[in-house]
């Protein structure tokens, strides 16, 4: 059952040196009850796309150029400000990458937990602080009162982040976007954070967006994976057939990178840079670094194609 549908979404940025086309036509949908993982490099439009749908992203410099977002048959990018707040309130969870700075920090940690449930569930306070402290305990923090009472830079990075998905699943969402939640944890860390999200899906049954250029972490996590490059979509599939079968030279890029035990094989990094956003592409935005380019590949995109039902590819190859 599709949850969230995205259909043709661009999106671009007005700067002073001229127009940045941030996400350029992707298309895709969120299945209730899964975990989508969204990978690429820094700029590939990963976060933008994302945090568009739901009015985060400063408008202007930001425009939604054309696109729709189909959530409970309502389009997301036609709601107006106050409906779009309400649904981030009751429906839409975040945690984001550096919860120091995400955190108020003159808030202590339980008082911003419980501004959401007051303010949206209409719980009195005492009552809101009761389920805090539940939430609290669900994520691994202590019930000592010292915790409750504590400001974010009392906390651990591990805490803080951990306070921060209490925050994010307070009200039961549908859809958890996790924007690069572990990119700052080391990876002990990492990994106890994967687990505790795990849970808390299957708990409450919602869906989650993984956003992160870690596939390591997307392997861990993730159902199905959107490879992002240039702000396309270049790639589709389930997690394990794109580790085992991956058709993109930017996805096998990506994964060849990565540092393996009990492998000869060297690590291969990509050539060259991502290309400039203010630059308009008439072929593959990866033609510039692929080994494998064709001529066709420099004035030709690529339309996406299906490998088969749940496998898909944007390359001439």
């Amino acid at each position: 059952m599709k949850l969230l549908e995205v259909e043709k979404l661009n999106i671009k940025f007005n700067i002073l040196d001229g127009v940045v086309n941030a996400v350029n036509g992707v298309s895709f949908a969120i299945n209730k009850g899964e975990v989508l993982g969204v990978v690429g490099e820094s700029g590939s439009g990963k976060s933008v796309t994302f945090l568009s749908l739901f009015g985060l992203i400063p408008q202007p410099p930001g425009e939604i150029v054309s696109g729709k977002a189909i959530y409970k048959s309502e389009n997301l990018l036609d709601m107006n400000k106050k409906r779009l707040l309400k649904l981030r309130a009751e429906e839409i969870g975040f945690i984001y990458q550096d919860p120091l700075t995400s955190l108020n920090p003159v808030l202590r940690i339980i008082n911003q937990i419980i501004e959401s449930p007051v303010l949206n569930r209409k719980l009195t306070k005492a009552e809101a602080i009761s389920e805090a402290k539940i939430l609290l305990e669900r994520v691994g923090i202590s019930d000592e009162e010292k915790n409750y009472n504590s400001y974010p830079h009392q906390f651990s990075g591990g805490m803080r982040q951990r306070a921060m998905i209490a925050m994010a699943i307070a009200n039961k969402p549908n859809i958890l976007i996790a924007d690069e939640p572990t990119t700052a944890l080391d990876v002990t860390i990492q990994a106890q954070i994967i687990e505790l999200v795990k849970k808390i899906k299957d708990e409450i049954d919602m869906s989650i967006v993984w956003i992160s250029h870690d596939l390591g972490v997307i392997a861990g996590i993730a159902d199905r994976v959107l490879v992002m490059y240039a702000g396309y979509i270049v790639e589709e599939a389930p997690v394990l057939e794109l580790f085992k079968n991956p058709k993109h030279p930017y996805t096998k890029g990506l994964l060849n990178s990565i540092p393996r035990i009990n492998s000869d094989n060297e690590v291969e990094g990509i050539d060259g840079i991502p290309p400039d956003g203010l630059k308009k592409h008439l072929g593959c935005p990866f033609s510039e670094r692929c080994k494998l380019v064709l001529d066709k590949c420099i004035n030709r995109f690529p339309v996406r194609k299906k490998i088969n039902n749940h496998h898909s590819v944007s390359c001439f190859l």
